[in-house]
C-alpha cells in the first residue's frame, strides 16, 4: 500500500503536480471504494477484517497524521502567523460559509439530484450535512500540499494554514 502511494505521489510530481493527489488516488484505488467493488477477495487479503489488524492499522494511520502535523507546525513561523490575523480569519470565514452554502443550497433545492427523498426533514437533515461536509478542511492534506508546493512559508502557505486552523 505505500509502495503505491509512493509510486504515484511520484509519477504525480513528474507531471508537475502535488504528490499527495497521487498518494490520495492510491488510495482510493487501494481501498473499498474500487479495489473492495472490483476485487474483494483481494482487499480482504490486504485489509483483513480482523478488529486487531483495524487497531493498528488505524495507530499507524494516527501516529502518521500527529506526526506530519508536527512537522507542519515545526515549519510555521508563529510571528508571521500572527501578522495574517485578519487575513487569515477572513479566508477561513470565506472557506467555511461559500462551501457550506453551495453544499447546502444544491442538497436543499435538487435533492432528488443527491438520491434523496422529497420529504421536509430528511431534505433539510442531508442538507445540512453536505453543507457541513464540503466546508470542512483536511489541514494534513493542505499541509502536505504546500510543502509539496514549496509555498509552506510563503506568505500565502501562511495564510492557507492559518485560515484552515
Amino acid at each position: 500500500m505505500l509502495f503505491s502511494a509512493k509510486l504515484l505521489g511520484e509519477l504525480f510530481i513528474k507531471i508537475k503536480q502535488p504528490a499527495i493527489i497521487g498518494e490520495i488516488i492510491a488510495g482510493v484505488i487501494l481501498g473499498p471504494t474500487v479495489l473492495g467493488m472490483i476485487f474483494p477477495s483481494i482487499f480482504l487479503l490486504l485489509f483483513p477484517k480482523s478488529h486487531e489488524i483495524s487497531i493498528a492499522l488505524e495507530s499507524f494511520t494516527t501516529i502518521a497524521v500527529v506526526l506530519l502535523l508536527l512537522i507542519s507546525g515545526l515549519e510555521v513561523d508563529l510571528a508571521m502567523v500572527l501578522r495574517q490575523g485578519k487575513k487569515a480569519i477572513y479566508t477561513s470565514n470565506m472557506g467555511l460559509a461559500i462551501p457550506f452554502a453551495l453544499g447546502f443550497g444544491v442538497s436543499y433545492l435538487f435533492p432528488n439530484i443527491m438520491g434523496i427523498g422529497s420529504s421536509s426533514s430528511s431534505k433539510f437533515i442531508f442538507a445540512l450535512f453536505m453543507g457541513t461536509a464540503l466546508s470542512i478542511s483536511a489541514l494534513p492534506v493542505i499541509a502536505k500540499t504546500l510543502i509539496d508546493l514549496k509555498i509552506f512559508k510563503l506568505e500565502i502557505g501562511v495564510i492557507i494554514i492559518s485560515a484552515a486552523m
